[in-house]
């Protein structure tokens, strides 16, 4: 992993704060941050920043895993020169989007998903719930006003917003391709676009909308650079992989298709609910169906079964 010198997104997002002409209305018109104030920066580069941390989620979630607590000070910036790429840090309330168990109340109030405050078990373990932290940090980048659940602690404004009633993002007869994602990023959960679409779409925006002629009206210098950004895979930024050693540790080593055995567990095996988990009952009296996770072909997987205590 390259050293993180750029700080975080949280610092890049106070330094258009602290900039004259960036965050204000007096220097800055209309509904968008004027990125191209600060030094060194452009709405291009912002998003290319942004379109790395959506690909290092897509990654975690290839592993089948949700992050939980996506926000600006968890993504850390690494900066070459003029060029700087984003990292997605904090893997301690990662969860496995494969056990519902596992999933659940957790994350930064003023990120969490409206299906986290309304205990949405169907919900609350799907990708989609990492989307809404994405699509908040997104709005972050974009407007002069934080969303307006923002310091929302009991979830209250949380569950009762709807993007399409936002002053602040412009009418949709006024909205860029940008803003129209952020509006899809924050609707209901099983309207919210996939990670995947949503790269495809940030990918097409860079290319195709700060192109020269484009709708974005930019140097072509800044556009270049942020497009040669957005371009760059991870291993050729300095990467040795695309999610962390540390996040799959804690599952011990990766059996494979070894058959299962009580000291492959990786976690402390609890009771199984349900009746059907570890399959008849050999004899009138049984041991109780246990479970623990194990890792299996780089995917962390439940292990069902029978002992005389669940420990």
């Amino acid at each position: 992993m390259p050293y993180m010198n750029g700080r975080d997104l949280f610092s890049l997002i106070g330094r258009c704060e602290g900039s004259t002409g960036c965050s204000s209305n007096s220097g800055c018109k209309g509904y968008h941050l004027c990125w191209s104030k600060v030094k060194g920066l452009s709405m291009a580069y912002v998003l290319a920043l942004f379109l790395d941390v959506v690909k290092g989620v897509d990654a975690i979630h290839e592993r089948g895993m949700l992050h939980t607590d996506l926000k600006p000070e968890n993504v850390m910036l690494n900066c070459e020169d003029k060029k700087c790429f984003a990292a997605v840090i904090d893997f301690g309330l990662v969860c496995n989007m494969s056990d519902p168990d596992d999933c659940w109340i957790s994350g930064s109030p003023g990120y969490m998903a409206p299906e986290v405050y309304l205990q949405d078990e169907e919900a609350i373990s799907r990708p989609s719930r990492d989307v809404w932290a994405l699509g908040t940090i997104l709005y972050l980048l974009l407007y002069k006003q934080p969303p307006p659940y923002q310091n929302d602690r009991s979830g209250e404004h949380v569950i009762g917003y709807n993007p399409l009633n936002d002053t602040t993002i412009p009418p949709p007869e006024n909205q860029t391709r940008t803003d129209k994602l952020v509006v899809q990023m924050l609707l209901k959960y099983e309207l919210r676009p996939s990670v995947p679409d949503i790269i495809k779409e940030l990918q097409d925006i860079i290319a195709v909308d700060f192109a020269a002629g484009g709708k974005a009206k930019l140097p072509p210098a800044d556009i270049e650079l942020a497009q040669s950004m957005a371009a760059l895979s991870p291993t050729e930024r300095g990467a040795t992989q695309p999610t962390p050693a540390c996040l799959f540790e804690q599952w011990g080593r990766d059996i494979g298709d070894l058959p299962f055995r009580r000291e492959f567990c990786a976690d402390k095996p609890q009771k199984a609910v349900g009746l059907f988990h570890c399959g008849p009952c050999p004899s009138f009296v049984c041991n109780p169906c246990c479970k623990c996770r194990v890792l299996r072909h780089t995917k962390v997987v439940k292990e069902y079964f029978r002992m005389q205590v669940c420990q």
